[in-house]
């Protein structure tokens, strides 16, 4: 049987950290702190290669990259004094073409949940025939003990000397930049 997660109705109405990580859970069926965890991972690997001067781009989804601005002056509004305004860079967003086509049009796409692998293995498995007659029951086995407390899950591992390349294949942005190609 398949479900879906619909992904236009959320309670809140807004998305944040914690409903994602719910819904990856929920499509891969994992803990939503696994998810939480891809998720904090993702956005390392992401600033990590913006911060170097990359362009991460995420086929159907955009493009981040690091944009510098240079120094001007502005002026202050409540007294109209100038005032020097320091260069500094800004991390940039440009939204796929697809993106773009799917919020003008309003689509919301219904993502199939998926069962986890432990699980498809266990459907794939054949089944033994159980035993027709039961053995006679021994004595009570000894009671079990109690499992061993688990260990505390590990940070996300820190990436330090990840590159992105620039993949030649791909189109790069029109001269206006406002839609990737």
């Amino acid at each position: 049987m398949t479900q879906t997660v619909d992904t236009a109705k959320q309670e809140a109405g807004n998305y944040n950290t914690t409903t994602i990580a719910a819904q990856i859970a929920k499509v891969h069926g994992t803990t939503r702190a696994e998810a939480l965890r891809i998720i904090d991972t993702f956005a390392t690997i992401v600033t990590n290669g913006v911060a170097s001067g990359e362009t991460v781009r995420i086929h159907n989804f955009g493009n981040f990259k690091k944009v510098d601005t240079k120094a001007r002056t502005g002026r202050n509004p409540q007294s109209g004094e100038s005032v020097e305004i320091a260069a500094s860079a800004r991390p940039h967003f440009t939204s796929s073409a697809a993106m773009k086509n799917a919020v003008k049009n309003g689509v919301v796409v219904a993502i199939e949940v998926k069962k986890p692998v432990a699980a498809e293995a266990e459907d794939a498995a054949p089944k033994a025939a159980a035993p027709k007659a039961a053995a006679p029951k021994a004595a009570a086995p000894a009671k079990k003990k109690a499992p061993a407390p688990k260990p505390a899950p590990a940070a996300p591992p820190i990436v330090e000397d990840f590159v992105i390349e620039d993949d030649p294949m791909e189109e790069t942005e029109d001269p206006e930049g406002d839609d990737m190609i």
